[in-house]
C-alpha cells in the first residue's frame, strides 16, 4: 500500500511540476483564458490516477484558505500562477492543484490522494 501511495504521489508531483515550471505572470504561454483552464482540468483528469472528486463546497473552502494565506503574510496581490495545496491531516491526505487566473479568479484543476 505504501509503495502505491508513494508512486501516486510521485506522479502527481511530477505532473504538477511540469505545469508549474514556467507558469508566471511574465510568461505569455501562461494563458489563463477559460478554454485553457478547462483544458488543464481535462488533462489532469486524463493523466492523474487516484483522483479525488472533491465536493464544490470543499473546493471553495480550500480556495478561501488559499486566498487568506498571502493576506495574512502581508504579500501583495498574487500574479497568475499555479498552486499545489496539500491537506496533510490524517483524515484527508490530499493534494489540490489550483490556478490563479489573469483576471484574479481562482480555478480548481483537480485533487489526488497523497
Amino acid at each position: 500500500m505504501r509503495s502505491c501511495a508513494s508512486s501516486c504521489l510521485r506522479r502527481l508531483l511530477a505532473w504538477s511540476l511540469v505545469w508549474l515550471c514556467g507558469l508566471s505572470h511574465a510568461d505569455p504561454a501562461f494563458d489563463t483564458g477559460m478554454v485553457a483552464l478547462v483544458e488543464w482540468s481535462a488533462r489532469f483528469a486524463r493523466e492523474v490516477d487516484r483522483r479525488l472528486d472533491v465536493p464544490l463546497a470543499d473546493q471553495q473552502r480550500y480556495i478561501e484558505l488559499l486566498q487568506q494565506t498571502p493576506t495574512e503574510a502581508n504579500v501583495p496581490d498574487l500574479a497568475p500562477q499555479a498552486f499545489v495545496v496539500v491537506d496533510r491531516s490524517p483524515r484527508v491526505q490530499a493534494a489540490f492543484v489550483v490556478l490563479r487566473a489573469q483576471a484574479g479568479g481562482w480555478h480548481w484543476v483537480g485533487a489526488a490522494a497523497v
